[in-house]
């Protein structure tokens, strides 16, 4: 008994050439995208659903942990950057002639944001201190705020 089997496709009677399914890695690369945007996407539905405090005080704990061994006595331009890249959400301005300790102030930020940040992102404590300056109650936040934070390795 022998088995023949053919290189060609099937046909169907009518319809002509059966379909063929894509390669293997074809389907795991479909996969790995959809992956892929699923985890950003969800991301940044994630940051969206954030207070706008929290999302301070994560930037501003991402940015402490570049601080955490500064890479030497002179602030240098990577140093900056890898600072400063921690801020999409709000315009900053970084001061660094005290280096390594740095002072991060974000600008415009609205009342409700700048009450909720003095409360979220007051003082955050570990092997970096981050630590708001002025803005002791609500009635210090008005309608245009810039609000600046030590981080203190």
């Amino acid at each position: 008994m022998s088995i023949a089997t053919s290189d060609q496709p099937r046909r169907k009677p009518i319809d002509g050439p059966a379909r063929t399914r894509p390669p293997r890695w074809a389907r795991h690369l479909w996969a790995l995208a959809l992956v892929a945007a699923a985890l950003i996407g969800g991301n940044e539905i994630l940051n969206a659903s954030r207070s706008p405090g929290d999302a301070i005080r994560s930037e501003l704990v991402a940015a402490a942990a570049e601080l955490a061994s500064p890479a030497g006595p002179y602030p240098t331009e990577a140093a900056t950057r890898a600072i400063r890249r921690h801020f999409r959400a709000h315009p900053a301005v970084l001061q660094m002639e005290f280096w390594p300790q740095v002072a991060v102030t974000l600008r415009h930020l609205d009342k409700a944001t700048c009450a909720d940040a003095r409360i979220v992102a007051r003082r955050t404590e570990g092997l970096v201190v981050v630590e708001l300056e002025a803005y002791r109650s609500a009635a210090d936040c008005g309608d245009d705020n810039d609000m600046t934070w030590r981080i203190l390795p």
